[in-house]
């Protein structure tokens, strides 16, 4: 293993020289690469969460901000209410603008503290925004009151 770490090191360093010989990359090359990578993060995050576009369909979307011809494919999973558009949280998501684990997002919703707003053809969940308060508020009676679950799922029931 080691005996071919020198022929592999000079094979590394060719291919940097070849790369280097690009540089400076041209603006255009530059902004061509920025697109095809825009595309391909937001297809490969989404297909990870149970979306159903195509690479293809994933560049309409984000050249032309909409989805007039994606036949009725949801991008972004969106509740209605009240005349608008809500946009649902992917459970990392949630986990991040709270500060929590995902287990402890998956636990909490397991013991009803905290309610799934759809869940995905893929078995993603999906929440929504007013989630974030009320798993800072389970965080809140966890910490500070030093509550129990239970105590907690009575203190939050109607």
């Amino acid at each position: 293993m080691y005996n071919k770490l020198p022929e592999k090191l000079k094979i590394l360093t060719e291919k940097k020289e070849k790369l280097n010989k690009q540089k400076p990359l041209t603006a255009d090359v530059l902004k061509n690469l920025e697109e095809w990578l825009k595309v391909e993060l937001t297809y490969s995050s989404n297909a990870i969460e149970g979306n159903t576009l195509t690479r293809l369909e994933t560049a309409e979307v984000i050249e032309k901000g909409g989805l007039a011809s994606l036949k009725g494919k949801p991008v972004i999973p969106v509740l209605m209410g009240k005349g608008k558009e809500i946009r649902l949280l992917k459970i990392g998501e949630l986990a991040e603008a709270t500060r929590e684990t995902r287990a402890t997002i998956r636990f909490w919703t397991g013991e009803g503290l905290l309610k799934l707003a759809k869940l995905t053809e893929g078995g993603y969940a999906l929440y929504s925004p007013a989630m974030i308060e009320k798993a800072r508020e389970i965080r809140h009676l966890q910490k500070e009151e030093r509550l129990s679950i239970n105590e907690i799922r009575a203190k939050l029931s109607p």
